[in-house]
């Protein structure tokens, strides 16, 4: 993703002034294949902190005009991603293969994109001017794969926002969601007649469920301070371990 897919992104986006609002990389070498101990895996990010980026709590849920920044932000790359896929599907969908597809170009239906993967508050920075959100950036795309759009946008609401925010403001986020979608596929000459908010409330509804499950099994993991240790403990201890040499 680092490498190739984000320029390609970057490239096609030119003449329609989508945003991108993914980190910029200046180097990243991946280790294969991957039986090795990832030692000599190096990804070097843009440095943002210096910017005024910084990380939400996870713990305590966004707000409206946070999950409304992190939905456009999201529909953005859904709809570049939707156009990459029409574009460069022989090129790109074998190296998908290799990292993790759950679903396929048949199965995900009109809207088949690039998905995060693990798209949370966790995940992404945000920049405020007067302590408002202003930009956003999204990170850690370890687990994009092919897939429906709306399994980033149910796992985004189930894992970062509140019980009484969705209660309140999922029409409109799903809405926002949609309209910044649609224009952006109109800017990509994408259409989608045969697909409206009908169909976005019945695919939402349909994969809600699922979605749920995952944004809960992925929130106690992360907060459970017992697994984040061992996790820790486990790198270290890996990383501290020599390589052998072979005969």
């Amino acid at each position: 993703m680092y490498r190739h897919f984000f320029d390609y992104l970057r490239e096609m986006r030119v003449n329609h002034l989508i945003p991108l609002d993914v980190l910029y990389v200046y180097y990243a070498h991946y280790e294969e294949p991957a039986d090795k101990d990832g030692s000599e895996t190096c990804t070097l990010l843009e440095y943002l902190k210096a910017e005024g980026y910084r990380m939400v709590d996870k713990v305590e849920g966004l707000d409206y005009e946070h999950c409304k920044m992190a939905l456009t932000s999201l529909a953005h790359y859904h709809a570049l991603t939707m156009s990459a896929l029409l574009e460069w599907v022989t090129k790109f969908t074998p190296k998908m293969s290799k990292v993790n597809i759950v679903e396929t170009l048949e199965s995900s239906g009109p809207l088949v994109c690039i998905v995060h993967g693990d798209y949370w508050s966790n995940n992404m920075l945000f920049k405020y001017e007067d302590g408002i959100p202003v930009s956003l950036l999204m990170l850690d795309f370890q687990l994009s794969r092919i897939g429906h759009p709306l399994g980033d946008v149910a796992y985004f609401l189930y894992t970062s926002t509140l019980p009484e925010t969705r209660q309140k403001y999922l029409h409109d986020l799903l809405c926002h969601y949609f309209d910044t979608l649609t224009t952006d596929l109109r800017l990509l000459g994408i259409s989608l007649d045969n697909y409206n908010m009908d169909n976005i409330w019945a695919d939402f509804k349909k994969s809600s469920l699922k979605w749920m499950f995952r944004g809960i099994m992925a929130l106690s993991m992360s907060q459970n301070k017992q697994v984040v240790t061992n996790l820790k403990e486990a790198n270290a201890k890996q990383l501290k371990q020599p390589k052998l040499e072979e005969d």
